[in-house]
This record gives structure tokens, sequence and C-alpha cells, in this order.
């Protein structure tokens, strides 16, 4: 059992390294994802760019190849028939501020805004957007031609028999496409971030199934430890037992011949004696009972296991103690649930007679100046059977309560203190569960809860099924 407490630490170790491990890769990941995001978006806007681009060259070569020998003329009035595709190509892109064709002498002869047609472009621009003649595409940087915002103007030469007659340029905007990248970068983190919390469940998933294993496994053995304890106890019982009984039994014996002797003394001398062999025999019957608890508690018997009616069999046990009660001034009182009515329990008979009857005998002990006891059953839906024995006794004080079922504990002055504990033990061994609710000058209250099970599924239940823990409550 150490070593499942050392194994449940190091999974928990384990478990922390693995959260740790996973949020670093995942994070070293999204940044990685980052950078190729945002390489991966330059050359897509760079490729559809240029093809664009390809796609008005060829459209401008188509009409002057059209018009042999006057390409001059066919450039100047290219916006007759360019005009249109290059304002949808605009309107398409939203990272795109214009798409235009330019003469060799610097004048828009294209333009996807119509109030540019035949202007000049300005010297400072017409610099940076020609340095590159003769080269097959290039791109430049320029800031606040058409608007505010930073572009980049992507140019490709539109050449005729090997002269350049025009160039036909589109201008990207660079806060546009940096807000495309980040909604692209913020899209791949999130699904970084989504992929690392499936990761992060699975492997919290995992740690958890494996704590509820080891937890299992700690309890089976702390069962199997109780019981071994328990089969240790009932050799301990059997051999101290029978090494008891027997003088007992003798002294028993000896008592009655003393008796018979005694009537031979004169009167008073024979009533003082008699006493003292009344006390004396008392105690051996008190030695016997406490011989009898402790056997029962090392070595319970097997259990005959029957179907029994919840509800008949509490009124049995009502039946049995009602002269003694009433005899005492004591009443007892049924509640019964309507719920209850025809629900069956597989048990063992004498056992769950026993434990409601030592209950009720504790009630008895604790009403010495009267009161009620009342015996309940309740079912809700088709849920466990809860049996109750509550009495308007004394009480039991907080700092005591838990340690009730406790073997040798006990509040009576004759008591052995093994009652409650084999009470306890025939629950629990049955199934079932027990607690316990006191307040002083209130009374105490029994619950006992105890599943419906066929007799099949209650040898099953024995088998696999660990004992359950005792509640207290004040």
């Amino acid at each position: 059992m150490a070593n499942r407490h050392a194994l449940g630490k190091k999974l928990a170790i384990l478990g922390l390294i693995s959260f740790v491990i996973v949020a670093a890769v995942v994070e070293s990941a999204s940044q990685l994802s980052k950078r190729k995001t945002d390489a991966e978006i330059h050359a897509r806007v760079q490729t559809d760019t240029f093809r664009l681009l390809e796609t008005i060259r060829d459209r401008l070569l188509q009409r002057v190849r059209a018009a042999p020998g006057l390409p001059a003329r066919a450039i100047a009035n290219a916006n007759d028939w360019l005009a249109p595709f290059l304002a949808s190509t605009v309107i398409e892109n939203e990272t795109y501020v214009y798409a235009m064709v330019v003469s060799h002498s610097g004048t828009i002869v294209a333009h996807s805004d119509g109030t540019q047609i035949n202007t000049q472009v300005p010297e400072h621009i017409r610099e940076q957007i020609t340095v590159a003649r003769g080269r097959k595409r290039w791109a430049s940087e320029l800031d606040a031609w058409f608007g505010d915002d930073r572009i980049v103007n992507y140019a490709l030469p539109v050449m005729v028999d090997g002269a350049l007659v025009a160039t036909a340029h589109i201008g990207v905007s660079v806060p546009a496409l940096d807000q495309q990248k980040a909604d692209e970068r913020w899209e791949a983190r999130r699904m970084f971030w989504l992929a690392a919390t499936a990761c992060m469940l699975v492997v919290a998933t995992g740690c958890g199934i494996a704590w509820l294993m080891i937890t299992r496994a700690r309890r089976t053995d702390e069962a199997e430890a109780r019981r071994n304890h328990l089969a240790e106890v009932g050799k301990l019982a059997g051999g101290l037992v029978h090494e008891i009984r027997n003088p007992l039994n003798a002294m028993r014996m000896q008592i009655a011949v003393m008796r018979g002797k005694l009537k031979r003394l004169p009167g008073e001398e024979s009533e003082a004696a008699a006493h003292q062999l009344s006390r004396l025999e008392s105690e051996v019957l008190r030695l016997q009972d406490l011989a009898a608890s402790f056997l029962a508690y090392g070595r319970p018997p097997t259990d005959k296991l029957q179907e029994l009616d919840a509800a008949e069999i509490l009124g049995d046990v009502a039946d049995f103690l009602q002269a003694e009660f009433e005899q005492r001034g004591l009443a007892i009182k049924l509640e019964i649930d309507p719920q209850v009515n025809g629900a069956t329990m597989v048990m063992d008979r004498g056992k769950l007679r026993q434990v409601l009857l030592n209950l009720a005998d504790n009630a008895l002990h604790a009403m010495s100046e009267g009161g009620t006891l009342t015996l309940g059953v309740t079912r809700e839906a088709s849920g466990p059977l809860s049996f109750t024995v509550k009495d308007t006794g004394r009480g039991i004080p907080k700092d005591r309560l838990a340690s009730v079922f406790d073997a040798f504990f006990s509040m009576k002055d004759d008591g052995n203190g093994l009652g409650l504990s084999i009470v306890k033990q025939i629950v629990e061994s049955s199934g079932g569960t027990i607690r316990v609710q006191s307040e002083i000058g209130c009374g105490t209250c029994f619950t006992l809860c105890f599943p419906t099970t066929t007799k099949a599924q209650r040898r099953e239940l024995r088998i696999v099924t660990p004992a359950q823990p005792s509640e207290v409550t004040a």
C-alpha cells in the first residue's frame, strides 16, 4: 500500500510535468506557426498579385497585337476596354488599393479608379516604380501615394518587340495585409490551443483514471488488511474463548454447589454468602458474554442470504420489543414509507434482527427517564432502503460521537463496548452503510442504508465491494 502512495505522488508529478511540456510545445509551435503563417501569406499575396499582373499584361499585349504598327495608340486607349477588369480586381480583394497601367512616358492610361486616367505619375513616385526597368517583375514599398496608407507596389513590364511600352501595377495596402496576417495567425493560434487543450484533457483524464485506479486499489488493500486483521482476531478470539469458557463453566458449577451448601448455614450468614455468590456469578456471566461478543466480532458467522420484506422485518422487531418497553414506561412508534411496501432486500434475517435489536437496546438504556423509540424505513424511488432507529434519550457528546463504533467503547456502565462495533461490521459486510446523528438532550438517530439487490447480485457485492466508512454527525 505504501508503494501505491508513492506511485500516486509520482503520477501527480508526472501529470504536472506533462502539462508544462504540452504548454511549452504548443507555445513553441504557435510561434513557429506565426512565422510560417506570415511567410505563407506574403508568398501567396505575391503569387496572386503577379498572376493578375500577368493577366493584365496578356490582355494588353493581345490588344496591341491586334493593331500592328500602332502600339502607342492601343496603349493610350487601354482604359476603354481594360478598366472594368481593373476595377473588379480591386473590389474583389480588400488588400488591393489600385490596379493600373502606366505608359513608358509616365501617364496613367488605365486605372481601377476612372478619375486617375491620363494623369501623370508624380516624379518621385515614378522614380520608385521605374527603378526596376529591365526586370521581369518587381515590388517596392511606397508611402502616401493613394491615400495615407503605406502600400507595396507590384509591377510587371509590358514589352513589344523588345521595347518597353508600358508597366502594369497593383498596389497592396500594408495595413490591410498586416490585418490579414493577424487574422490568419489568430486562427492558427486558436487551432493550436484547441489541440493543446485536447492534449491536456487527455493527459488529465489519463492521470485521473490512473489516480482512481490507485485509490480503488488502496481501498481494496485497506479492506483486505481489515479482513486479514479480523481473521487474526478471529483466531485469537477462538483460542482465548476456548481457554476462558472452560474455567468460567467450572466456576458456575462450583457456585451452584456452594449455594446448596449455604442452605446449611445459619440465616444471616447464609444470606450474606448468597449475596456474595450472586455478585460473583454476575461477573462470571459478564465475562462469558464478553467472550461470546469478542468471538462474534473477530469471527462473524457466515451469512444465510434470503429475501426479506423491509416493512415486515421492522414490524416484527417492534412487536418483539413492545412488552419490555411498555414495562419500562417507554413508547415505540413505527414509521414506514408507503414506497417501501413490497420492497425486498437480500440479507441474513438473523443478522438484521441483531442489528436492529442492538440499536434498540442502546436506545432503551439512553431513555432511562422515559421517551419514545421510533423505528422507520424509507425509500426514494428505486434507490436503497434506509432504516432509522431514533430515540429521545440523553444523546451523545460531540467529543465522543466519533468513537461510538470503536471496539470496546461504551457509554453503559455494564457494557463491553463491542455492540456497535459488531453492528457496523454486520452492516458493512452486508453491502450497507451506517451513520449516526446525535444532540445532547434531544436524542440519537442511527441510519442504515441497504441496497435492494437479488441473491446473485448480493453475492457479487460481497466479493467486489470494500467496506464503506461509517458517518457520524453531531
